[in-house]
């Protein structure tokens, strides 16, 4: 197996890519559904898409598996961000291709 600089297997990071390629696909795919075009509809969309489907699920180990509030807090304001961030990228190109 091949490693990384740092001793981080690239399976690791080739798993993180393909993870972030899917989210992508399926955040544009939304995109198109529901036509968002601007930055400001497609940042609604990634705030509803981590506020009924993130937040609730990375809210489960803290409830469950007694993980701590600042975990908690740190994970979702980091889901919060990538998901505004791909949505408002995603629409960018969206609006970019003329579909």
């Amino acid at each position: 197996m091949q490693k990384q600089a740092d001793g981080v297997p690239t399976k690791i990071y080739l798993g993180a890519f393909l993870s972030a390629a899917l989210i992508a696909y399926a955040m544009g795919i939304l995109l198109n559904l529901t036509r968002a075009k601007t930055a400001l509809s497609a940042a609604l969309i990634g705030l509803l898409i981590w506020a009924g489907f993130i937040l609730p699920t990375i809210f489960s180990p803290t409830l469950f598996g007694k993980k701590p509030v600042g975990m908690f807090l740190l994970d979702s304001i980091y889901y919060l961000i990538a998901y505004i961030s791909i949505a408002v990228i995603s629409a960018k190109f969206r609006k970019n291709c003329r579909t």
